[in-house]
């Protein structure tokens, strides 16, 4: 197994996400709400759906590349392993939406 390799995609698939976030949390407009968060606004639909397509592929690539360092071996029960992981990501997410 080659570690460089895999060590390469997960920090730059980690970079490319914040990188990814710190652009969509300076480059598009936003006004303070009511109760004192901010509300931003995409310039359009398609560009929302494009970046939370191309973070979760990333993010993907990035825990599929940590599991792969980890087990020393590439495997469909690293990539199960890692849907899992993303899967349960979501639902927690929901979870956490749906109690606040």
């Amino acid at each position: 197994m080659n570690d460089k390799l895999w060590k390469t995609l997960q920090y730059s698939s980690i970079t490319t996400m914040i990188i990814i976030a710190v652009f969509g949390l300076t480059a598009f407009p936003r006004e303070r709400t009511p109760d004192g968060g901010w509300q931003y606004y995409f310039p359009n639909a398609f560009l929302q759906y494009t970046m939370a397509v191309v973070v979760l592929c990333l993010l993907f690539l990035f825990m599929f590349s940590t599991f792969v360092r980890r087990e020393e071996e590439v495997s469909i029960g690293v990539a199960k392993k890692s849907l899992t992981y993303i899967v349960g990501i979501g639902i927690w997410y929901l979870f956490i939406k749906w109690v606040i």
